[in-house]
């Protein structure tokens, strides 16, 4: 199965400013997308449909969402506090995931903290929390 990987390895990373260093959100127990969505516009005219088949035309791009799963870290983690500051201060923060090993495929994006959710523990769980990041421009690497 050439090219196949499984996830082991695999990291986010938020840099505060665009110059500034990359700090890996400790605890990432899983993340979901981005997923890249594009609404579709009707563009059918009663008048003049041709063959009476509806048109359509493709609107703006967005880059979607990723979602984190994180155990709960509490001061200890630069890249968890940095999340919580960014929740803060609604700026779009540079982010950097590593597929597989920092060394395999590599996605940067810029995004806001749009959810930054309160750890909460599970009768014998460990304790998580659900972070939302709003992609914002277009993302580049591979995919």
């Amino acid at each position: 199965m050439p090219g196949k990987k499984i996830g082991l390895g695999s990291q986010i990373a938020v840099a505060a400013t665009t110059a500034g260093a990359y700090d890996v959100i400790g605890g990432l127990l899983s993340w979901d997308g981005p997923n890249r969505t594009k609404p579709i516009i009707d563009m059918t005219c009663i008048t003049d449909s041709t063959n009476d088949y509806v048109e359509k035309l493709g609107g703006y791009k967005d880059a979607g969402e990723v979602s984190l799963e994180l155990l709960f870290y509490s001061t200890d983690d630069t890249g968890q506090t940095t999340l919580a500051a960014g929740y803060e201060s609604s700026t779009a923060y540079a982010f950097e995931i590593y597929r597989g090993s920092t060394t395999d495929s590599k996605y940067h994006f810029k995004a806001i903290v749009q959810d930054y959710g309160e750890a909460m523990p599970g009768r014998d769980e460990a304790m998580t929390r659900s972070v939302t990041l709003a992609l914002t421009g277009r993302p580049e690497g591979t995919t």
